[in-house]
């Protein structure tokens, strides 16, 4: 085992924790392990400055000793100052490879420092093989800056607030939006250290008070005998197969079985019934993140997985709105009746951040699906009264595609006239974009 545990409760779930040895993982392959072990620890700016205050004809020579540290060849890259505009630095990726950082940004040095980090390590992954990614958001940038020896300033730094909170269109999305917490943050550092084979580095002392915590909480709970020499078998990846995959969901690192379900869930051409239970016994946990996968693998796996129909159909009633939805999704995939469709009806008209996935979802089964047709009719009138839009424009195609009259279904469950008349030319004109 490679990012084991030991007796002490680590200090994040088990699908955070794999996801971030997943993206450190990718960047030992692609950064190489000696790279990693033999970067300076950035712990001053000032090297990297010539004065306190950065000129923009300055900018280059700057970011070239920040390249230089992280062994990052930026040479292709063009850096720009600009007025106004973006209000913080941000990349341009493409044929002319450009950053462009605001004129104000270059009256904090020191956060100027870490931000061209940032920036020079986005640009770093974007040489490396896009299919290959394990992500195209902001996780693997804040980790290669992290491995690229600036892990002080990165953990140090204001971390971006996740943006969860909104309604996700699936579990997947749920799941790979917003930054790293401190608590993340702490957590990787712990495993550079392993890495760098440090077991009471100096630069650990400098972290932020947050992000300390779930670093000396993550040192605690590693195994002292983990070296953290990774081989290719160790942790679940694109790259692994059926049968590693298989071995990797009877670990004991619920990290290891969180990752090797979410690539169960991809692998479409492959038989996989013989994971269904393994993946229902998944859904019991405690971790969200965990059951939505395990719930998002066996419905790619469909009526082969109908064991883990009443573990999911319990689940229908789960405080959690997106694991109800996803509990329901699946069971549609495996076992497409009138019954599971009014079921998933329910949820729709009673869960109200799922009523996008589910709705999505409800469409793609037409007229199969008519049986949810009055819950769907019955949240719509809630969604208008709240002026949702996007949950409006959902809703309202998804009735258009599971009733074959529509408007017939709409009558007989509402009553009130000025909803009523909304929906004929709501529905109308769904019919002329639908013949255009």
């Amino acid at each position: 085992m490679v990012f084991g545990f030991g007796k002490a409760k680590p200090p994040l779930t088990a699908s955070r924790r794999g996801q971030i040895e997943l993206r450190m993982r990718y960047l030992v392959d692609r950064l190489t392990l000696p790279v990693i072990q033999q970067t300076a620890i950035v712990t001053d700016a000032a090297p990297f400055l010539p004065n306190e205050t950065v000129t923009a004809e300055e900018l280059p020579d700057v970011a070239a000793r920040i390249a230089k540290q992280m062994q990052a060849d930026i040479s292709g890259l063009q850096w720009e100052v600009t007025d106004g505009t973006p209000a913080t630095a941000v990349h341009q990726i493409g044929d002319v490879p450009k950053v462009r950082v605001p004129q104000e940004a270059l009256h904090d040095p020191r956060q100027l420092v870490t931000t061209l980090a940032h920036e020079i390590s986005h640009y770093r992954l974007g040489q490396f093989d896009p299919g290959d990614l394990p992500d195209q958001g902001q996780w693997l940038t804040e980790l290669a800056t992290l491995c690229g020896g600036f892990v002080i300033a990165v953990c140090n730094s204001t971390v971006k607030p996740s943006c969860c909170s909104t309604p996700a269109p699936t579990a997947t999305a749920l799941r790979s939006l917003g930054f790293l917490t401190a608590a993340d943050l702490g957590y990787a550092a712990a495993l550079l250290a392993r890495l760098r084979n440090e077991t009471d580095p100096a630069w650990g002392r400098q972290l932020r008070a947050d992000a300390q915590v779930a670093y000396k909480q993550a040192k605690k709970s590693m195994p002292a005998a983990c070296t953290m020499v990774i081989d290719a078998s160790s942790i679940p990846s694109p790259q692994s197969s059926i049968q590693q995959l298989a071995e990797q969901m009877v670990s004991s690192n619920e990290s290891f079985q969180f990752l090797a379900a979410e690539q169960i869930a991809r692998r479409h051409a492959e038989p996989r019934e013989a994971f269904v239970p393994a993946l229902t016994q998944m859904l019991r946990s405690r971790d969200e993140q965990v059951v939505l996968v395990a719930a998002e693998a066996l419905r790619s796996i469909g009526p082969a997985a109908h064991a883990a129909a009443p573990a999911l159909e319990h689940l229908l009633n789960h405080r959690v709105d997106m694991i109800a939805a996803s509990a329901g999704i699946a069971l549609m995939a495996i076992d497409p009746n009138e019954l599971v469709f009014e079921h998933v009806g329910e949820l729709l008209e009673n869960r109200w951040s799922a009523a996008i996935p589910i709705s999505t979802a409800l469409a793609q089964y037409g007229h199969q699906a008519a049986a949810a047709g009055p819950s769907i009719c019955r949240r719509l009138v809630t969604a208008l009264r709240r002026t949702e839009d996007e949950i409006i424009d959902a809703l309202a195609a998804c009735l258009h595609a599971v009733a074959e009259a529509p408007m017939e279904v709409i009558e007989a469950t509402i009553s009130n006239d000025e909803i009523l008349e909304w929906m004929k030319g709501y529905l109308a004109s769904m019919d002329e974009v639908a013949a255009e």
